[in-house]
């Protein structure tokens, strides 16, 4: 690279698909994590309705609110992936018109 402006696109390509990668297991992970909590707080709740107990009652609530907390946090976490997804889009269309019009100079 001669100038310091210049993009070296197919590195800058590779490094938003490893992140892509990387964020596509983080998915899968926090999809995992969300579905358990939620399936216990529900199952939490369903038992709560047979059995009248505080702890049960306290237990059910944390799992419930933690369920939450973990559904938004998914949700952003998606939207960051959606934008990587647009990014990279853009990043190799870019970079398609850059070949094209190296290729076109020669």
């Amino acid at each position: 690279m001669n100038n310091c402006f210049e993009v070296d696109w197919k590195e800058l390509i590779n490094y938003y698909n490893f992140q892509i990668k990387f964020f596509q297991h983080e998915r899968l992970v926090h999809l995992l994590v969300t579905l358990f909590t939620s399936l216990v707080g529900l199952g939490l709740f369903v038992v709560g309705l047979f059995i009248s107990s505080i702890v049960l009652n306290f237990l059910c609530v944390v799992f419930v609110l933690l369920s939450f907390v973990y559904i938004v946090h998914y949700y952003k976490l998606e939207n960051g992936v959606q934008k990587l997804y647009d990014l990279y889009d853009k990043l190799t269309a870019k970079n398609n018109d850059f070949l094209q019009d190296s290729q076109s100079k020669d």
